[in-house]
């Protein structure tokens, strides 16, 4: 708790050395120019390389004092690197080091660099987490920490669909239907707090297909009205996102235990 309040009151790199291009352009989190420790860290994570090629760059140096963003992967990918994977490690040095990860995530969360920013950043923060998503232990923790209720079998259902649409939407539309079919089920399950996720589903989707899809093949003419669109779109997501990350306090936990498309689509 007291190492997150000195994060939070402190000068972090986000806005330090990764300078904000204009009003409207997310910055650029690639660590050109930058030490060597960070250039070598965000091309192996960027391209997931095994560990084993990091050499001289082992995750526990990688400062979030430093850099912000890639700081924060470095820490969750640590649990699975370091504190998960190794016996020697007791389970209070594992809860610790799944506690510090968690906190971390929650200042990003709770800091000025968007979820643009994140998502074209090239540090894959959301893809690693689906490591932990498959991972029975890391879903036990994250359940002891943050209680969720089990959707109902028809919402599991048009989730399984979505997820499907998604791996068949790598570079091409992702199918709207299931999305409003999932989303239609949440509201009649009576879940108020999945209930909040609907919007934002429907907006990342729309984002995915505006970016990957439909600016690609449209006339130049079109780029702008459609890119000025995306934007709006991921900006109502960030803005949604963070407040509910913020109000449950554990980002960590709950991304990693919701039984819905969220991690997939971001």
């Amino acid at each position: 708790g007291a190492q997150m309040e000195r994060m939070e009151g402190s000068n972090l790199t986000y806005d330090a050395c990764c300078v904000a291009k204009h009003h409207w352009a997310p910055r650029s989190f690639s660590c050109d120019g930058k030490s060597m420790y960070w250039q070598r860290l965000y091309q192996t994570l960027a391209l997931f390389r095994v560990f084993t090629e990091l050499h001289e760059t082992p995750l526990n140096q990688a400062s979030p004092q430093e850099c912000l963003v890639g700081g924060v992967l470095a820490s969750i990918l640590s649990l699975i690197h370091i504190g998960y994977d190794r016996q020697y490690r007791t389970q209070e040095q594992k809860d610790m080091d799944y506690e510090r990860a968690e906190g971390l995530l929650l200042v990003l969360f709770s800091s000025p660099v968007t979820l643009e920013e994140v998502l074209v950043s090239g540090w894959p923060l959301f893809l690693s987490l689906d490591l932990f998503r498959a991972d029975e232990g890391f879903l036990q923790m994250a359940r002891q920490r943050l209680p969720l209720q089990t959707p109902g079998e028809h919402t599991l259902k048009w989730s399984e669909v979505v997820v499907k649409s998604i791996q068949n939407g790598q570079g091409s539309r992702i199918a709207m239907e299931p999305v409003i079919r999932l989303g239609n089920s949440i509201t009649k399950s009576g879940d108020v707090a999945l209930a909040q996720l609907v919007p934002i589903l429907t907006a990342l989707v729309e984002y995915h297909n505006l970016r990957n899809f439909q600016c690609p093949r449209s006339d130049q003419g079109e780029v702008i009205a459609l890119a000025m669109e995306a934007k709006r779109l991921i900006t109502f997501v960030d803005t949604q996102l963070r407040q509910w990350m913020i109000a449950v306090k554990r980002p960590l936990s709950l991304l990693i235990s919701l039984k819905l498309p969220l991690v997939n689509l971001l």
